[in-house]
């Protein structure tokens, strides 16, 4: 939870307009969950692609997952997945992306698990995962849409690359939909002017 002079300051950052739109799984659209679930396999790997792995993997790599018919395959293929992302120059020394993917998604289970859905494979656990914890979040009322409340994660424009390469964008925006937490466009909210 952030302090009052915090929040102040996320709301300010918000009304001048310096907002970005909600991440996208992947660079040029963003793959519905039912995209990325492979129903030849057993329930344990089915859903293997859904949340931050269809973000780090390559589309190809996403093909031949919903591809593959037998878990003994799709075992393979994970493991092949992370040693190809094994790199001794990465940004976390001492951890591989795996490591780091690892620890981040128990964490994320921890924090954002909503009803069914593990949260790593919620919006929220998905971008905490890839960037680590925001620098900063908070809550607004979107005027648009009848005061629904937004949460807003802040990154540091310094923050390194998330685990599939990419830089995060400055802030994400979440709302609740269908009683769960996902990605909502940027609030429109109501500032707040001096008085004469």
């Amino acid at each position: 939870m952030i302090c009052c002079a915090a929040s102040r300051l996320l709301v300010s950052a918000v009304v001048i307009g310096l907002v970005a739109l909600p991440a996208s799984a992947r660079k040029d659209k963003r793959l519905e969950k039912e995209d990325l679930i492979n129903v030849l396999l057993g329930p344990a790997r089915a859903q293997w692609l859904v949340g931050p792995i269809a973000s780090i993997a390559t589309d190809e790599e996403i093909q031949a997952y919903l591809e593959l018919s037998d878990d003994t395959a799709a075992e393979d293929f994970i493991l092949e997945f992370w040693q190809r992302r094994v790199d001794p120059g990465n940004p976390w020394p001492g951890h591989q992306v795996k490591d780091i993917f690892d620890i981040r998604a128990e964490r994320a289970d921890r924090l954002f698990t909503e009803g069914a859905s593990p949260g790593r494979r919620t919006d929220r656990g998905s971008i905490f995962i890839l960037f680590g914890e925001p620098k900063e979040t908070g809550f607004v009322q979107d005027v648009s849409r009848n005061d629904v409340t937004v949460e807003v994660w802040l990154y540091d424009p310094s923050v390194r690359l998330g685990l599939h390469g990419e830089p995060p964008q400055r802030r994400y925006f979440f709302s609740k939909k269908n009683g769960v937490m996902s990605f909502a466009s940027p609030p429109r909210i109501l500032q707040s002017r001096p008085r004469r």
